[in-house]
């Protein structure tokens, strides 16, 4: 999660990856971290159940778990549209 302002939001994505078995999250940027009142009180424990990582380059995490053969996929939803970015789209994202 990159600049996640709401910090509800975050303890969100704790509950929904508790409840999908997500093995980690990676928090990035200037995303809230645990512990945090405002998390705790949304993700409802999954704080506790849901291992995380923060790093502040998104960029050199990417670049890291990529060497560990991860893949990526993201989904960013806005007002006008859904977007699916898939792992070769990432390229755009380095300087």
């Amino acid at each position: 999660m990159k600049l996640a302002a709401a910090v509800n939001n975050i303890g969100s994505v704790f509950r929904t990856a508790d409840a999908f078995l997500v093995e980690k999250i990676y928090l990035c940027g200037y995303t809230a971290t645990p512990p945090n009142k405002d998390i705790q009180k949304t993700a409802l424990g999954a704080t506790k159940s849901v291992n995380w990582e923060y790093a502040e380059n998104i960029i050199l995490l990417i670049q890291s778990l990529k060497e560990n053969y991860y893949q990526f996929q993201t989904i960013e939803r806005t007002f006008l549209r859904l977007v699916l970015v898939l792992d070769q789209d990432l390229q755009m994202w380095k300087n």
